[in-house]
């Protein structure tokens, strides 16, 4: 139940395969919640990717024909129920995953101080700030308290036209030196800031391309994380913070401008303490149903949700296999249709995208999977953004020369395997 071998038809890329996947999750309410899928895929020309079985014997019989205009590797997803703990808890899971291979011996609970898959960054706030919080909560709480919905949207749609399909995109990883030399180009150092300014000028790009006109910034659901350094457990402990992304702007100038503004206010002031205590006082006072009525109402009047989650700048090994990359793919809440997640890992920001996708025709149907995302072409206005923004930022002179995506991500010479059968030539997508 745990470990599936899944029998994959070899017609279909990875990503229809994880949306249907994701589609299809309804964990048995008998069972743990959770489950691992391993599938290899096989890179041929054009970047298009044909799924190999799992299946031990069919993958040795392909084996005589691995040449080196074939490349194959491993995918590995999970899936796990939110009740078990948050993003930071299944990552904290995959440290003690790594550190099992490394020994060979299971771990008590918590992880050892060995490795951090995901690092805590704690910001040191000036006294002088702290003393002003007072004075800025007269403000903060009304506006939490009376936020204004979001303007309609084609990546907002009526609540009521979502489907219980889901689609998942990832995009191209970013580097993370060039990430910094945007930053630095504003005097910040925030990763974040970088990211939701790529996020909202992608947005922007893409409803222009559905003929919308973008006069209106819109609100980001931000996951953050009240655990210290030392909470590595399986448990939910975080909060959430409204960030309106500049979406409304037409420059790349003052879209980073304000996201870094916005960012350093939320790290030095009070906001993430005011959103902690009116979450206390809510499942302090109120009845289990008000307080689903309340977290719709709040939900709703946002756009998406973006999780970004700091990682380790090295890579990982998994039983000698290299992990080439981490992604997440957060589900989404409410009425919401879109949740991003990033992540740091190896040099690289690596982003997820989870799509709730409209109904047809009003009704759920069957036959729907084959039908392309409402956010087909998503991930590469992110990519072009990116790009974008680092020709804006920064001067020719300066700019980083890295490997290309396939030199980064493709080493000659792998062979297929079973997952029994561990292959250091292998690579592992997670």
């Amino acid at each position: 139940y745990h470990y599936p071998h899944d029998p994959i038809d070899s017609g279909s890329d990875s990503f229809t395969y994880i949306s249907e996947k994701m589609s299809k999750v309804n964990f048995d309410e008998n069972k743990p919640q959770w489950s691992f899928t391993y599938f290899h895929t096989k890179e041929t020309f054009g970047g298009e990717q044909q799924r190999g079985s799992s299946s031990e014997d069919e993958v040795k019989e392909d084996d005589q024909d691995m040449s080196s205009n074939h490349q194959w590797r491993t995918l590995i997803l999970f899936e796990g129920h939110h009740c078990i703990g948050d993003g930071m808890s299944f990552f904290y899971m995959l440290e003690r995953l790594l550190e099992i291979s490394r020994s060979g011996k299971s771990l008590k609970r918590g992880v050892s101080n060995y490795s951090k898959l995901v690092v805590v960054r704690r910001r040191r706030i000036p006294w002088k700030k702290v003393l002003m919080w007072p004075v800025q909560a007269l403000w903060i709480v009304p506006s939490i308290a009376f936020m204004r919905s979001d303007p309609d949207t084609y990546i907002r749609p009526p609540p009521a036209s979502l489907s219980k399909r889901k689609s998942v995109l990832w995009c191209d990883p970013i580097a993370i030196p060039k990430i910094m030399q945007i930053a630095g180009s504003v005097q910040s150092e925030s990763i974040t800031s970088v990211v939701l300014t790529i996020v909202s000028g992608a947005i922007r790009r893409f409803l222009e391309s559905k003929g919308e006109a973008v006069d209106q910034n819109i609100k980001a659901i931000v996951p953050f994380s009240l655990r210290s350094s030392s909470n590595t457990n399986l448990e939910n402990n975080v909060s959430c913070l409204f960030v309106e992304l500049p979406i409304a702007e037409s420059t790349r100038e003052e879209r980073l401008k304000q996201c870094c503004d916005r960012m350093d206010a939320l790290k030095t002031g009070p906001f993430a303490l005011i959103a902690v205590i009116m979450m206390a006082i809510a499942t302090f006072l109120f009845p289990d149903v008000w307080l689903g009525w309340i977290q719709s109402v709040y939900v709703n009047k946002c756009s998406l949700i973006v999780s970004c989650v700091p990682g380790p700048r090295g890579t990982r090994k998994f039983y000698d296999h290299t992990i080439r990359g981490v992604y997440g793919f957060p589900p989404s809440v409410g009425g919401l249709a879109l949740s991003i997640a990033t992540f740091e890992f190896g040099a690289y920001v690596r982003i997820g995208i989870m799509v709730s996708e409209k109904k047809v025709d009003g009704e759920d149907r069957d036959d729907d999977d084959a039908r392309p995302s409402m956010m087909k072409g998503f991930d590469q206005y992110i990519t072009n953004e990116f790009d974008k923004m680092y020709e804006t930022f920064v001067p020719e002179q300066l700019r980083t020369p890295l490997m290309s995506k396939d030199a980064a991500q493709k080493k000659p010479g792998n062979k297929a395997v079973t997952f029994s059968v561990p292959s250091k030539d292998l690579e592992a997508d997670l």
